[in-house]
């Protein structure tokens, strides 16, 4: 690891593969994708590739925590795109979430 990196996480990570939608209100899109970790304060996210997100978009996160096939907008957990590169033919996001109820939403879902 680069010794100059600085880690900016305030919290601990978990790791947690899920699959997830992540909705990008400025074009429209949902990308499919699948959860890679979570903290209280965001996720990191694997999604199909979009020319459309950039870091600082505002985004919606679904992730599926049980055995239902469709999710609805209660489901979905405010938040922005912290970081966004391309990875593996998709694209990895950091995402943080809006507000620490973006957290508890998640948990309420799972």
């Amino acid at each position: 690891m680069n010794p100059e990196y600085q880690d900016r996480r305030q919290s601990a990570r978990v790791r947690a593969s899920r699959p997830c939608k992540v909705f990008h209100g400025g074009s429209g899109a949902y990308l499919n994708g699948r959860t890679r970790d979570f903290s209280v304060g965001g996720a990191l996210v694997e999604v199909d590739p979009s020319p459309h997100v950039r870091a600082g978009d505002d985004v919606t996160l679904f992730v599926a925590w049980g055995p239902r096939d469709l999710l609805d907008e209660r489901d979905g957990v405010p938040a922005r795109v912290a970081h966004a590169m391309r990875a593996d033919g998709g694209a990895m996001l950091g995402i943080c979430f809006a507000q620490e109820e973006g957290a508890a939403g998640l948990k309420s879902a799972a």
